[in-house]
């Protein structure tokens, strides 16, 4: 690294651990947005020949400073022939001065030239954020699948920082990986309390904890268990936050079954299952009240629905049942409703080869009034809705958020109809299943008409059957399962059946 100036070139020196150094001022302001605001004329520097850089490394300083001048690094930092702390120290060197052309070419010149797992442990010791990212990334997109050496080469900083992140996998493959890091790094034993607090260990199964002390001891037994105490404390110490989303986005969830995805049709990720049978597991990263949850169904012109089942826990361990919509068929938005209880991980398992849950996730504690039907002897997780929630709309199940629509009938000027003579009708579909008993329906001329409901289409049940009526009729009939509703008219003063108007339930 040579003096690209001499004395007699430069219009002022700059001292730095009492070395001085000459330099032109038009250089440094024209490349440094630092001196360009010191040699203003607000700052007393401006008048001043010599100026002392304070807390400045002065070996970093002087390459800095021949970038300035040169427009170029020099071999040994271009081709990284000195140590990665002295290269580290270069470009913080230069983001405390902004430089920014030399930020940039030292960046890029990083990631093309440093392993991501190296380039993380710099990175986060010199508290450089976009190549904190860059190597994050990095790392992650390489790890398929998470295992016991995803720490590997990491510093603690770097361990921290993973923890931190909350991998989607198991909270106890990530101990497990923990416990082999620290195997094998007993250099960095201090560190070893501070990174176990990042793991729920209250969450591990049976004798897990054994490893940290069998067959080597890697931390104090005592320290664990009060550790375990503590954690376990806190986990009852839940607030109830009520409203609230405890879901900002699918791509800050831990996914440990399933996998998000982006699609072009998308502004957010979403979560699919790939595989037979093989449901999304959630993990929401601590535990929350809840009794709420909203999400979009993906389907398409091919896979038109699909039959779910929601299950909760807060630990892995003991799974329940909070919503099972099994043996209907859903599509769209689906607003679910529970009895309140703690969950932390949700996991929807749906008989398919395959299906997505696309764009928002919400999971919340709700204060709006809801009423879970429940039979004799078992609950069967639907929802009795209190209030119309039929739309007057023809139903897109591939793309809709509505709660429902016609998927037969002729929808036109807001009033529904079908040309009479089998096997012509109405059918109008929720996009999940309710409970209901009741209908009402404005009729716009007298005609004979029949209603049949049904849990699945084709197992249809007539409710009602009426003759030379018009005008809004309302229905009852005994409470039960519905997602489809079908509206046959017989008889009608023209070719048409016509209804004006359809509510569900009825209000009398």
């Amino acid at each position: 690294m040579g003096n690209s100036l001499s004395n007699g070139d430069s219009d002022v020196i700059l001292i730095v651990e009492n070395t001085k150094i000459p330099a032109h001022k038009s250089k440094l302001i024209e490349h440094s947005e630092y001196f360009k605001a010191m040699f203003s004329s607000y700052f007393i520097e401006a008048a001043q020949d010599e100026i002392t850089l304070e807390d400045t490394n002065l070996k970093a300083f002087k390459r800095v400073l021949e970038y300035i001048h040169t427009g170029r690094m020099d071999y040994y930092l271009q081709n990284l022939r000195i140590p990665l702390g002295e290269v580290f120290e270069v470009l913080v060197c230069a983001q405390y001065f902004m430089v920014d052309a030399l930020i940039s070419d030292m960046t890029s010149n990083l990631k093309k030239k440093v392993a991501p797992r190296v380039l993380l442990n710099y990175a986060l010791a010199h508290s450089s954020k976009e190549l904190i990212s860059y190597s994050t990334n990095k790392i992650l997109k390489n790890a398929k699948h998470t295992d016991i050496r995803i720490f590997d080469q990491f510093s603690p900083l770097a361990v921290k920082h993973f923890l931190n992140i909350r991998l989607d996998t198991l909270e106890s493959l990530m101990f497990i990986a923990l416990v082999e890091w620290m195997r094998k790094n007993p250099a960095y034993s201090d560190s070893f309390p501070k990174l176990l607090k990042q793991i729920d260990l209250h969450l591990l199964k049976g004798k897990q904890m054994d490893v940290l002390f069998e067959p080597v001891k890697l931390i104090d037994r005592d320290y664990c268990q009060n550790l375990l105490i503590q954690q376990r404390e806190q986990d009852k110490k839940l607030q109830k936050v009520v409203n609230t989303n405890f879901i900002t986005s699918i791509s800050d969830l831990c996914i440990f079954e399933g996998r998000k995805i982006c699609s072009s049709d998308s502004t957010v990720a979403s979560v699919a299952s790939w595989h037979h049978e093989r449901p999304i597991i959630i993990d929401l990263k601590k535990p929350y009240f809840i009794n709420c949850l909203k999400f979009f169904i993906k389907t398409n012109n091919i896979r038109k629905h699909l039959r779910y089942t929601v299950l909760a826990s807060a630990n892995t361990r003991n799974w329940k049942v909070v919503i099972d919509h099994s043996t209907y068929d859903c599509s769209g938005q689906q607003t679910l409703y529970f009895k309140e209880c703690t969950i932390r991980y949700i996991r929807i398992h749906a008989e398919t080869d395959y299906f997505i849950i696309n764009g928002k996730i919400e999971a919340l504690l709700s204060t709006e009034p809801f009423d879970i039907h429940r039979a004799r002897y078992y609950s069967t997780t639907l929802i009795v809705p209190k209030a119309n929630f039929v739309q007057m709309k023809t139903l897109s199940t591939w793309n809709s958020t509505i709660s429902g629509g016609f998927i037969y009938g002729e929808l036109t000027d807001g009033h529904i109809r079908h040309k009479l003579g089998e096997p012509d009708s109405i059918v109008y579909k929720f996009s999940q299943p309710y409970v209901i008993d009741s209908v009402k329906l404005l009729l716009r001329e007298q005609c004979n008409y029949h209603i049949e409901v049904a849990p699945s289409f084709g197992l249809w049940k007539r409710v009602v059957a009426e003759m030379n009526v018009s005008g809004w009729s309302s229905i009852s009939f005994k409470r039960q399962p519905v997602m489809y509703i079908r509206i046959v008219g017989t008889k009608a003063p023209s070719e048409y059946f016509y209804v004006d108007k359809l509510e569900c339930p009825c209000k009398y």
